[in-house]
């Protein structure tokens, strides 16, 4: 073969740094439209090949650096503008730090191709999947944006998700593009050719073949499912259209539990009553036990002067307290979310006693005897900025400025559960657990829910309880504007469903309400309900729509092994990152 030297000098005359320019640009253009609500998929085989050729072949390094991050900034802050309502300052410290995961995909593809230690689209499919990982759970991550997200149409390709994650998908969809870009630099970019025409061929039938095996395993299970997904339970997912705004608003209360009273009421008469009926997220005020159960204690303390001062905390749990109570011996079974506000008494080092007011996001629940269970669950894995701000104990100084970047002026910290609850559901042999807000995009949290022992299943499947309010803007004429966030959502929860073969129910405040098989298809045309039959038309309103949620027999392999796919892969680029060091530079370019 020729050697490495000569190639790289016809490599890196190619292109100028305006060629280099446009070529980036044209990638995070395709990054766009291929993800939801846009979802061109055709997109997807060559989404990353004019920012791989603007990699290797740019003549000035530097500048094609500078260009990659600039234009990665530039594509986070579009792809996140559903954020922007929330806070502007966020958005763009968040695009800031995401493009440096682009930028140093940039670096390690050019550096590792450079020292011909590896095949352009293992290397390509390597650096991707590890970029990715590390987006979703670096500072607790946000995995989202993901490739394999942008085929949450394509429901038998994406069933490799059931061992490999949605990381696998996007293996598959790398290795697409770096075959396609090795081709085009073969034909168009060198004078001396890359490989052998033999090798290059190989490498075309491996696309190939992951391509119809990934396909061909995709029939297999969904074929395998008409034997293994039976009908469950009859379930009403809630949909209110509260925005933010006035959720956050000090009157708040009785309009947003007048409207899902209403909801609840046209669900229990309408043709086909649920056996569980799902609220979002907090959508009640606190109504945990340390409120129903309060008692003034004789003389003063820090508690009781608290709850002097704001009385309505008691008022408020014990009428919604009843009023949930009265619903549910309706004859269903009742999932809400709520706030949580309980509260610990201590002593200080001067002896005076202190009160510690613990706030956390719950979800609690009412048998259909009109019951309140013992067991309610409270958020594990809290957001980011969302849900907390970190750094209040170990640096208050950098607490207060992050504080300022969010959209509140005071502490509004949350205090992150620390039990996995499983609820049953009475007079059933059915069980399910709940994923609050964000928690069904973080891998982990679903398949901790899900928790297979001795083989079995703990739950027969899962709840998605979310308030979308956030993310849905009121237009000119009144009328709410949706956003991308919405339909994103949805589409990473089918991959959550896909790896752990169980079914979700998502009620979500402004939407998307809507059930997921345990094969990752969303369910059109529901038995009943006031919400269109399309999921895409459940955005910004309000409504109901009652369904049967679908179990699933099958223990996926992913729910046993979690991400051992990623981390066999940051194994072997590590591999290569050492054995890179240890090659002559080829890289003419400083």
């Amino acid at each position: 073969m020729t050697p490495v030297r000569s190639k790289i000098n016809n490599f890196t005359d190619c292109l100028s740094s305006l060629q280099v320019l446009l070529l980036i640009a044209t990638s995070m253009v395709m990054l766009v439209f291929v993800q939801a609500p846009y979802d061109a998929q055709f997109f997807m085989p060559v989404v990353l090949v004019p920012f791989i050729i603007a990699v290797l072949c740019a003549k000035h390094k530097k500048t094609m650096l500078g260009s990659v991050y600039i234009f990665s900034v530039i594509y986070f802050l579009y792809a996140f503008q559903w954020l922007w309502p929330v806070t502007g300052p966020g958005v763009i410290v968040l695009s800031f730090y995401m493009a440096l995961y682009f930028l140093g995909s940039a670096i390690i593809i050019r550096h590792c191709f450079f020292k011909g230690i590896v095949s352009l689209p293992l290397l390509i499919s390597l650096v991707w999947v590890v970029q990715e990982f590390l987006r979703g759970y670096v500072f607790t991550g946000l995995p989202w944006l993901f490739l394999a997200h942008g085929l949450h149409h394509q429901i038998t390709f994406i069933q490799i998700s059931d061992i490999f994650g949605a990381y696998g998908v996007t293996f598959v969809i790398a290795m697409v593009n770096g075959t396609i870009a090795q081709s085009v630099l073969h034909k168009y970019f060198s004078k001396v050719k890359l490989l052998s025409q033999k090798i290059m061929v190989r490498y075309l039938w491996v696309s190939v073949v992951l391509i119809i095996g990934s396909y061909s395993y995709g029939l297999f299970r969904i074929a395998q499912g008409d034997q293994t997904i039976t009908q469950g339970p009859i379930v009403s997912a809630i949909q209110g259209d509260i925005p933010q705004s006035v959720k956050d608003s000090s009157v708040s209360g009785a309009q947003i539990m007048g409207q899902y009273f209403a909801l609840s009421k046209k669900a229990m008469d309408a043709k086909i009553k649920p056996q569980l009926m799902v609220w979002p997220e907090t959508i009640t005020p606190p109504i945990n036990r340390a409120l129903l159960d309060y008692k003034p204690s004789v003389g003063a303390s820090p508690l009781k002067t608290y709850i002097a001062e704001n009385p309505y905390l008691i008022d408020n749990a014990l009428w919604v307290n009843k009023m949930l109570s009265e619903l549910a011996s309706t004859g269903t079974h009742l999932l809400v979310g709520g706030s949580h506000e309980s509260f610990v008494e201590g002593v200080d080092p001067q002896g005076d006693t202190t009160l510690t007011v613990i706030k956390k996001n719950s979800a609690y629940y009412y048998t259909n005897d009109g019951k309140r269970s013992l067991s309610s669950y409270d958020k594990n894995h809290l957001v980011l900025f969302g849900e907390y701000v970190p750094f209040k104990q170990t640096a208050p100084f950098a607490n207060k400025i992050l504080n300022s970047l969010t959209p509140y002026d005071y502490d509004y910290s949350l205090t992150p559960g620390d039990t996995l609850t499983v609820f049953a559901l009475n007079d059933t042999p059915y069980h399910f657990a709940v994923a609050i807000c964000y928690e069904d995009v973080i891998e982990d949290m679903p398949r901790k829910l899900v928790q297979v022992t001795e083989g079995k299943k703990r739950v027969d499947f899962l709840l998605n309880i979310s308030n979308e309010g956030w993310y849905v803007t009121e237009g000119a004429d009144g009328n709410y504007l949706s956003s991308a966030e919405l339909l994103q959502h949805l589409a990473i929860c089918q991959f959550r469903s896909i790896e752990n073969r169980v079914a979700f129910v998502r009620s979500v405040n402004m939407g998307i309400s809507a059930f997921i098989r345990p094969d990752g298809a969303v369910q059109h045309q529901p038995l009943c309900g006031t919400l269109e039959d399309h999921p895409r038309d459940r955005q910004a309103v309000a409504g109901f729509i009652t369904d049967y949620v679908y179990i699933d027999s099958r223990v996926s392999i992913y729910s046993q092994i979690g991400n051992a796919f990623v981390y066999s892969v940051m194994g072997w680029l590590m591999i290569l990152l050492v054995q890179s060091f240890r090659v002559k530079n080829n890289d003419q370019d400083k």
